[in-house]
């Protein structure tokens, strides 16, 4: 059987059954993952080892999501009311303070995503009653830029979602590149991706042209953009044949889609269960997620930081996730240079440094 081309406009779930297939996905998913297709396979050697964690920024507020400057020296913060958006140095500079520089009441109403599209501009996802994004210019200190005077506002517009809506679980997502972000929304009961091109600090208008369709799934808990440029979405599905009748809530789903033409490249099961958060490492390529905790499962799944790696499984590609570190209540990602990873913990009060070392540890995989 012929490897044939993924189409966005598939709907429902695809399984990669051809061999020719298999091979083509199995290093494209090696390539991401920073490893050689030879090496796809996990094993001890790839656990993590040691992890060094420090506090690098206190929130008494609650912050809801993360964005990283591209020089990797500042995050960006968005407050639990989505009112007020926070820099906090890191790095060496860390101070451990949080600095405010967007504040105020939008017309566009409070914010629910961020994103950096430049060292010193954001850009925040609003709860409208139709999406709508704005972007913020960071002033110096100590000033702070009012969030009812964005430098841009762009409502979507296309036809094909003249009826999103945003909602809690919304996610914005921008490329490593800087010339392309996507949002996730709600087109009825549907989930719903949207692009929109990045010029320099202007956001270019919103469209589902080249966005996957997502029809069969229930919503889209993360997303995030490969080091190959793919976006990467993770889906929980409502089809009754990916889970038991009346048990427990069906795990997550990583799914993956060329840019900038949107055909779906893989699907594959993580064997997790309420991922909020997502991003790769620029250096190996890898991917990272973090979790809410399920009492539920067996064995328990613990609220933390894991790591995807690619595996092979009964000949066909699969996902070992390795949990690197336990959190408690983590709420946001991103990821900076040299492997360093940032999280929102503790209910959104406090933003952590995660630096794992690689080497042979034991580690907590999930088939």
């Amino acid at each position: 059987m012929a490897c044939r081309r993924p189409k966005s406009s598939r709907r429902g779930l695809r399984s990669l059954g051809s061999p020719s297939c298999a091979a083509t996905v199995a290093l494209g998913w090696a390539l991401c993952l920073g490893v050689s297709a030879a090496c796809a396979v996990a094993d001890d050697s790839a656990a993590v080892g040691s992890v060094s964690v420090r506090t690098v920024g206190d929130a008494s507020t609650g912050l809801i999501d993360l964005a990283l400057a591209p020089n990797g020296q500042r995050l960006y913060g968005l407050s639990a009311d989505g009112m007020t958006v926070v820099s906090i140095d890191c790095g060496r500079d860390a101070t451990g303070v949080a600095r405010v520089v967007v504040t105020g009441e939008s017309p566009d109403g409070p914010g629910r995503r961020i994103g950096c599209i430049d060292s010193s501009v954001v850009a925040v996802l609003r709860a409208s009653p139709t999406p709508v994004i704005t972007t913020h210019r960071i002033p110096a200190a100590p000033e702070s830029a009012d969030a009812a005077e964005p430098l841009q506002r762009v409502v979507v517009t296309d036809a094909e979602a003249a009826d999103a809506s945003v909602q809690l679980s919304a996610c914005l997502t921008v490329s490593h590149t800087r010339n392309w972000l996507a949002l996730t929304a709600f087109s009825g009961t549907t989930p719903a991706v949207l692009r929109a091109a990045v010029a320099g600090v202007r956001v270019g208008s919103f469209s589902t042209r080249h966005s996957p369709e997502l029809a069969g799934f229930a919503t889209v808990s993360a997303a995030s953009v490969s080091p190959a440029d793919e976006l990467v979405l993770f889906t929980n599905a409502v089809r009754e044949d990916r889970r038991e009748q009346g048990s427990l809530p069906a795990t997550d789903w990583l799914a993956m889609y060329a840019t900038p033409v949107g055909w779906e490249l893989l699907q594959l099961d993580t064997g997790l269960r309420d991922i909020r958060d997502a991003c790769f490492t620029k250096g190996s390529g890898r991917l990272w997620v973090i979790t809410g905790s399920v009492a539920s499962v067996d064995p328990p799944q613990p609220a933390g930081l894991w790591r995807l790696d690619a595996a092979l499984r009964n000949r066909r590609q699969a996902i070992d996730a390795v949990l690197v570190q336990a959190l408690d209540a983590p709420s946001g990602l991103a990821a900076g240079t040299d492997e360093v990873l940032y999280a929102v913990v503790d209910e959104g009060r406090r933003v952590i440094e995660i630096r794992p070392s690689t080497g042979k540890a034991a580690g907590s995989g999930r088939p």
